[in-house]
């Protein structure tokens, strides 16, 4: 460690100094808050955080959930870190205190998914002894693409880098009458069945598929308003909603709902619309659609035909939905796994990776991973 470095682990439930600084650092996921440790306590994931200190400010961390899974052994997991803010010498030092402590924690291996604008810690996290992660290891990772929105434009900008039928929608709804308020606690129910609905019609499995997770989460991040839900209305009648993460410079659009009805006035346009003109009127610097379909993002930024095939997946209306609102198209780093034992990293490399490869084994490990998730959810009951 540098001189003027130190390094401490925190075990604290809440850190507001640590929620102050990654609050403030561009793109910065709320899965590194605090509350998200808190929320995940509930499931089974302990935490931690590696703090780098200079001159007593904060200027490097990584918040790491650990869970001890049967059959596996111990498992970490950075999910959307580490949170840099300074050079590449100070990210060598905070990978390499990552290291210590997952040996320390005698932790099997450790997932670490990149924040969205990782890419110069990979060269780092490769000369590190990280390896790309396969999906045969948990947790899953379910968000791949995104698309971003650049809120310091003028709303007559990003309405203009719309496309054509988009902005037609939104005026068609506004026009016929779609109102959109911000809703409270008492109103999750009406969202969790939208979202129910909106599955359903795609042949999906929600995710998460139980309402309980969703008053956790509003109950750990609604006290620093970090969390909203907005719902669109029709003559009275809720017809649309979404729950969404107003964390750092960043509001994430994460959950969405749709009854079915009343398609032909676009209540979801303007749903998105309204949610946008918020997000710009607080402050925020952009607005994140948090999930597109990978395959069918690059199909279209290369142009090229969409063929039927693509257009039978489950996430192609979304994600055409979503990419008519303009915007970045922005393919998140690969995940990554370090293995502090040698021997295991060795396995890992061969023959270990043709094997979690394998569908076989894809299917135990979900297999096994159900099964925790579904043992944790009763535990908590």
């Amino acid at each position: 460690m540098s001189d003027n470095l130190s390094c401490i682990v925190s075990e604290e439930e809440l850190n507001q100094p640590w929620d102050d600084f990654i609050a403030g650092i561009p793109g910065a996921f709320h899965e590194q808050a605090a509350p998200w440790a808190v929320f995940r306590l509930k499931s089974g994931w302990a935490s931690k955080r590696i703090i780098l200190k200079q001159d007593e400010r904060i200027v490097a961390g990584a918040q790491v959930l650990v869970q001890s899974i049967r059959l596996l052994g111990k498992i970490g997991y950075i999910s959307y870190g580490p949170c840099i803010t300074v050079d590449m010498d100070v990210s060598r030092e905070l990978i390499s205190a990552i290291k210590q402590f997952a040996k320390k924690e005698h932790i099997v291996y450790l997932v670490l998914v990149p924040p969205y604008y990782g890419e110069p810690l990979i060269p780092l996290l490769s000369e590190a002894g990280f390896e790309e992660a396969v999906e045969g290891l948990p947790p899953k990772i379910y968000l791949t693409s995104t698309v971003l929105i650049d809120l310091s434009q003028t709303s007559g900008e990003i309405l203009g880098g719309m496309k054509t039928k988009t902005r037609y929608n939104i005026n068609l709804g506004i026009r016929r009458g779609i109102m959109v308020r911000q809703g409270n606690v008492h109103d999750l129910d009406i969202f969790f069945n939208l979202m129910l609905a909106t599955c359903a019609r795609r042949n999906t499995h929600p995710v998460p598929s139980d309402r309980k997770y969703f008053e956790s989460l509003w109950n750990e991040f609604s006290p620093r308003g970090w969390v909203r839900l907005h719902l669109a209305e029709y003559c009275g009648e809720v017809v649309c909603a979404a729950f969404s993460f107003s964390f750092g410079d960043t509001f994430r659009l994460w959950k969405f709902g749709w009854s079915g009805e009343h398609g032909n006035i676009s209540p979801s346009n303007v749903l998105y619309w309204r949610i946008i003109e918020e997000a710009k009127s607080d402050g925020f610097r952009f607005i994140d659609f948090v999930s597109l379909d990978t395959e069918i993002a690059r199909n279209f930024e290369s142009g090229a035909v969409i063929t039927p095939e693509l257009k039978t997946k489950p996430f192609y209306g979304p994600t055409i939905f979503k990419l008519g609102f303009g915007g970045k198209i922005v393919h998140l780093p690969e995940a990554f796994c370090y293995f502090p034992n040698p021997l295991f990293r060795l396995l890992y490399l061969f023959p270990g990776r043709m094997l979690l490869q394998s569908k076989s084994f894809n299917n135990m490990m979900n297999s096994i991973w159900a099964w925790v998730n579904r043992k944790r959810g009763e535990d908590a009951n």
